[in-house]
């Protein structure tokens, strides 16, 4: 609806989930599952008062097939349904503090750290904290004090959507590259490419490390996608040159000029085509 003054979104709803959520009388979260009056209760309050106030605040008129979607009883039905498959899948909901009791905890980070929706390109960014910061929070909460920090990159840079990309390039960095998951949508258009900003990335995971601050955390790097560089690539170093790489060199020369080793690097889609790094010895069957 937005047009060309569109600013992102993949069209599912996050953003507006959120917004929602500031919003008590309308909050839905994972421990109300268990009641599913409740939640029927609930989306019949966010389908009746939220919608339209929401709809008149962003100036939008849904179209015939939405509206008749909206009031609709299989809508909901379809969500309690999901919500009880959820459930099923779910050993066991809790607080935070429950995680001290595991030997191992992995986080999983958000997305990219450039759209952490605290940076400077808002409002091109997503509706989350998507580095360490919610990490952080939950490991003090639990009581954990050892973190290792795995910072996962492609050997070039994409984004999805409007919005800043110092390191785009017109074309595709290598004819090799191929993503079967972001397709072209009509709410982001087709995926765009960039060359590998090494000190643009330095610089982004630095931030994100002083977030952590009181944590003992060791922080590595993850390069992917080096089936797809064919041969010789380029990343973006010192501003504006243009360094040459190859896929058996790039580990080695983002670990040298980002300060970081190079722990792990992916080169194919599966686990079985991610390596352990080291300069030392080079790489070797994980």
């Amino acid at each position: 609806a937005r047009g060309t003054r569109r600013h992102g979104s993949c069209g599912v709803g996050f953003n507006e989930t959120i917004e929602r959520n500031l919003r008590p009388e309308f909050r839905l979260d994972v421990a109300m599952l268990r009641a599913p009056a409740r939640v029927r209760e609930r989306l019949e309050a966010i389908r009746i008062a939220y919608l339209p106030e929401r709809l008149a605040t962003l100036g939008l008129e849904p179209e015939s097939r939405a509206r008749e979607l909206l009031q609709s009883p299989q809508l909901p039905a379809a969500f309690l349904e999901a919500c009880t498959r959820f459930l099923q899948r779910v050993e066991v909901v809790s607080d935070a503090q429950a995680l001290g009791s595991f030997e191992h905890v992995v986080f999983e980070g958000a997305q990219g750290l450039l759209l952490d929706e605290d940076h400077p390109w808002f409002p091109h960014v997503t509706r989350s904290k998507t580095g360490l910061k919610n990490v952080v929070s939950l490991m003090r909460e639990a009581g954990l004090l050892n973190l290792k920090a795995v910072y996962a990159t492609r050997w070039y840079m994409t984004r999805h959507g409007a919005g800043p990309f110092p390191s785009e390039v017109a074309v595709k960095p290598s004819a090799a590259i191929v993503d079967r998951t972001n397709l072209p949508n009509p709410w982001q258009g087709s995926l765009r490419f960039g060359l590998l900003d090494v000190e643009g990335l330095r610089g982004a995971i630095g931030t994100d490390l002083g977030h952590a601050k009181d944590l003992e955390v060791e922080a590595v790097l993850a390069l992917t996608c080096l089936d797809q560089m064919g041969g010789t690539a380029e990343f973006l170093v010192e501003g504006a040159s243009r360094l040459a790489v190859n896929p058996f060199s790039a580990a080695d020369q983002l670990a040298e000029r980002s300060g970081l080793e190079t722990a792990f690097t992916a080169w194919g889609p599966t686990r079985s085509d991610v390596r352990t790094h080291t300069r030392e010895c080079g790489a070797k069957a994980s």
